[in-house]
């Protein structure tokens, strides 16, 4: 096409093809931005729906989607009703909660205070995707 193409046809073709270049770089700036944007919302949202006595020591945020992020929480708590409250509480923010693990701390989750007499903590994880 270029062959046929002659004097400003060209210079009007190349300014096209340099225009198109710069949107898609834009585009993919904004599509970091909302992606950064989603990850803090989702973080915030976890945040709020966690009750005093809940601790996160991992979370991760699957690649978003159309549809949202799928995320993964595991965190400790001195008593199974807190996780109940945590999880009450994620349902105004997320949807298909899943518990995927409660019960005494693993031998991989070291990150647990050390536990006392008077200490005993109940470990979970949690899966639910956010929008």
């Amino acid at each position: 096409i270029a062959d046929q193409l002659t004097g400003s046809s060209l210079a009007e073709v190349t300014m096209l093809e340099k225009q198109v270049a710069g949107l898609e770089r834009q585009s993919e700036a904004l599509r970091a931005r909302a992606s950064h944007v989603r990850y803090a919302n989702a973080l915030h949202d976890l945040a709020e729906a966690s009750p005093t006595d809940v601790w996160f020591f991992k979370v991760s945020i699957e690649e978003a989607t159309l549809i949202g992020s799928r995320i993964t929480v595991s965190g400790y708590s001195r008593s199974g009703e807190h996780i109940t409250d945590f999880l009450r509480n994620l349902s105004k923010a997320c949807s298909d909660i899943e518990l995927v693990r409660t019960g005494s701390p693993t031998p991989s989750e070291n990150l647990v205070p050390v536990r006392s007499k008077l200490d005993e903590f109940v470990t979970f994880t949690v899966k639910a995707s956010i929008q």
